[in-house]
């Protein structure tokens, strides 16, 4: 231990950190392996299908179109989300950084998520507000989850039947319902008494304690636009629609029975929340496993391999973020300055 703190000039800290972070990492790819092993042994991967996508190259380009439109989409509710705080960003950096983001969160799992990306291109954009930032990127990703759970709960409701026939779907689906509903009661307030909620008055007792003076500030200004939240979660829904367009585009480039379209939705959902339980890098496996499984409960009459339809879709997203990677590594993400308006709510 001695001579590699020497060799690479660390200190003691710093080498169990980083021997820490190896041990988490190497646990997480020994998982995913592991689970990648049990899908192939119970028939639920087939790694043969996974080059058949490239025989219907129309179809595959129709895939590479809805992806960029998932990350478009994806853009403009953070940008929506950054007019709401005022910040003097274009949609055009936005997307970049949304872009780069996904790269990160696609091809690095485990090293430097989106988010942390996202966060550092907002504090090199707008230094004067750190706070307001990671709030930004915060509610971002709480609105984009949102939109999963919205849309799980949407499905139940109009068609109760899928959830209910196995315990931990109709378990799911109330959860989804619970937060749903939590979540417009709460908009709605907003809506309709929007001058009884004001936090100004807390910002300024709080004026001491600049961090969460601004936070309050922050929160404050989301406050006063719940329109744009309502927005963003809207916006989160077409981004799953979308992506289960192009879900259903893979089974049928590899040849597989269809599906209920709502079968689909609904597995992909559920599989986004599995895959953000931290025990595999990007949730490979958990992810490949939750969607299969589901498949199968609301199909069980049609079994077969769908978690390679999963897997697929994994890998060719990894390979539509290539370019974001190499922008990157060119251009950074971008030093300018930036104003911000309205800086006294900052």
């Amino acid at each position: 231990m001695l001579k590699i703190m020497l060799k690479f000039n660390i200190t003691q800290d710093e080498y169990f950190i980083s021997m820490n972070n190896v041990l988490k990492n190497s646990f997480k790819i020994t998982i995913a392996i592991l689970l990648l092993w049990f899908l192939i042994h119970n028939s639920w991967l087939n790694m043969s299908l996974l080059t058949a996508v490239l025989y219907s190259p129309l179809r595959l380009l129709y895939f590479v179109i809805i992806i960029y439109m998932c990350i478009a989409l994806s853009a403009w509710r953070w940008y929506r989300l950054n007019v709401a705080q005022n910040f003097k960003i274009s949609y055009g950096d936005t997307f970049m950084a949304v872009y780069i983001g996904f790269a990160f969160n696609n091809l690095l799992p485990g090293s430097v998520g989106g988010d942390v990306v996202r966060v550092a291109y907002l504090f090199k954009r707008i230094p004067q507000n750190k706070v307001a930032g990671i709030l930004s990127v915060l509610t971002d990703r709480v609105t984009g989850l949102l939109g999963v759970i919205f849309g799980i709960s949407l499905i139940g409701l109009f068609w109760t039947h899928l959830f209910m026939n196995e315990h931990t779907l109709t378990m799911l689906f109330y959860f989804c319902v619970s937060v749903s509903v939590s979540v417009v009661v709460v908009l709605a307030l907003l809506l309709l008494f929007p001058g009884r909620f004001d936090l100004s008055t807390w910002v300024v007792k709080f004026k001491s304690l600049p961090k969460i003076s601004h936070l309050l500030a922050s929160l404050n200004m989301y406050k006063q636009v719940p329109w744009i939240l309502v927005e963003c979660i809207f916006v989160s829904i077409i981004v799953q629609i979308l992506m289960v367009i192009g879900i259903q585009e893979i089974s049928i480039m590899q040849h597989f029975e269809a599906i209920n379209f709502l079968h689909y939705l609904a597995a992909n959902m559920i599989s986004q929340l599995a895959t953000l339980i931290p025990i595999s890098p990007g949730g490979l496996g958990l992810g490949e496993a939750s969607f299969a499984n589901t498949v199968m409960q609301l199909d069980p009459e049609t079994p077969a391999a769908y978690a390679t339809i999963f897997l697929t879709f994994r890998i060719l997203t990894m390979l539509i973020s290539v370019p974001a990677l190499f922008v990157y590594f060119k251009k950074g993400l971008g030093s300018r300055g930036v104003e911000l308006e309205a800086s006294k709510n900052t």
